[in-house]
């Protein structure tokens, strides 16, 4: 069957390609997955509860939302965002998705032309990528290694003939915080040069450091017609299942972006929608718990893990992963699967977040116990062990 051009030139999901290797090499070891960013978090008890009742009581549960999602749940975003950033925005400024692949996919759809320019801090997270890739948008994919260095160039011969900026934070796949005047910087040059400046907050909740809070451009620029917002309740309420996600922006932006969102999916699924609202609703805090976890987590990771000696590591202020970085020449791609056969651990290969992370593999940190990680360490000092030796 003839494919699309755009889709052979476009690389295939890593993740789909890590269940796969699960299916077809069966290691002597118990499996580790560090591979996918599933949160050891379920979705609130009790909005689960107020759920069922409402399948049973509600006859339009089951039947199509208008486009933009239940107004429910898009006023109680609307009240998020005022609680979080001292910003009024109206409901009309919200787009449920079906997650915030979606959100991202439909609003490049919308924003940009095929031949435009956006510009993607690299290491990136691989499905945006992907996205733009299938509607020829091109990637200027751009490490930031210095802030001041990149503010500079940006400033100057880097911005030219730029469509589009995007920044994840806390990012994906580093676990990188960007610092709070560094974003507004950007964003101001962004304004002044009409570049969209696209934010994924879908981490905002997952913060490492004690006291650390989430900078939004819109608590200081309001909406704008060069800002949107991704968002998401997959992460901090752990309804990656349920796909529910959310975009922020203005009026007139959204009101053509549901021309893609009409032809693509109609409206989220409605009854993840109202678990999503009964959850912001209700159990605002419901995140706490886990990120509690994740920073126990995170200090023993690190902590275990400064003795292996064949990576480093960059300790995460932020999301739920970190990039291993090597410096055997040896392939990604070759190295997870090596691992995974050896030590039954799974992981990502840098390969798929961008030429600046080739010799890297990615881990989320999911839910590791103490009892996991002194395992991992294990495994691990065993496979540089056995490495150095091939």
């Amino acid at each position: 069957m003839k494919i699309a051009q755009n889709i052979l030139n476009t690389f295939f999901p890593p993740i789909v390609g890590a269940k796969d290797l699960i299916k077809e090499i069966k290691p002597d070891k118990s499996i580790i997955n560090l591979s996918q960013g599933i949160p050891s978090i379920m979705p609130p008890n009790q909005a689960v509860l107020m759920l069922t009742e409402k399948m049973s009581e509600l006859e339009s549960i089951h039947k199509y939302s208008d486009d933009r999602g239940i107004p429910e749940l898009r006023e109680e975003i609307k009240k998020d965002i005022y609680e979080r950033h001292g910003i009024k925005i109206g409901v009309e400024n919200i787009l449920i998705t079906a997650g915030a692949n979606m959100a991202f996919f439909q609003a490049i759809l919308t924003l940009l032309n095929s031949g435009d320019t956006i510009l993607i801090p690299s290491p990136y997270y691989f499905n945006y990528v992907m996205a733009a890739n299938f509607l020829n948008v091109e990637v200027r994919e751009v490490n930031i290694l210095n802030e001041d260095i990149f503010l500079e160039e940006f400033r100057n011969k880097l911005s030219d003939k730029l469509d589009a900026v995007l920044f994840i934070n806390p990012e994906n796949p580093t676990g990188r915080v960007y610092d709070k005047e560094f974003l507004r910087e950007v964003y101001k040059v962004s304004l002044k040069k009409n570049i969209v400046f696209i934010y994924d907050e879908v981490y905002r909740d997952f913060y490492i450091e004690d006291g650390a809070r989430h900078y939004s451009p819109i608590e200081e620029y309001g909406i704008s017609e060069n800002l949107i917002i991704l968002g998401s309740f997959s992460k901090s309420y752990g309804m990656t299942g349920y796909r529910v996600g959310y975009l922020i922006a203005d009026k007139e932006f959204i009101w053509n972006l549901l021309k893609v969102q009409d032809t693509n999916i109609i409206c989220a699924p409605v009854a993840s929608q109202y678990l999503a609202y009964y959850s912001l609703k209700y159990f605002k805090n419901h995140p706490e718990e886990y990120v509690e976890r994740l920073k126990k987590s995170v200090e023993i990771f690190c902590e275990k893990m400064k003795d292996v000696d064949w990576f480093n590591f960059r300790k995460p202020e932020g999301a739920i992963y970190t990039l291993l970085n090597y410096d055997f020449p040896i392939d990604g791609n070759e190295m997870v699967k090596m691992l995974y056969e050896r030590e039954g651990i799974l992981t990502v290969s840098g390969n798929s977040f961008g030429r600046f992370s080739n010799r890297s593999l990615r881990i989320s940190f999911n839910d590791l116990d103490v009892e996991r990680i002194l395992e991992l360490k294990k495994r691990f000092e065993e496979f540089g062990k056995w490495i150095k030796e091939k």
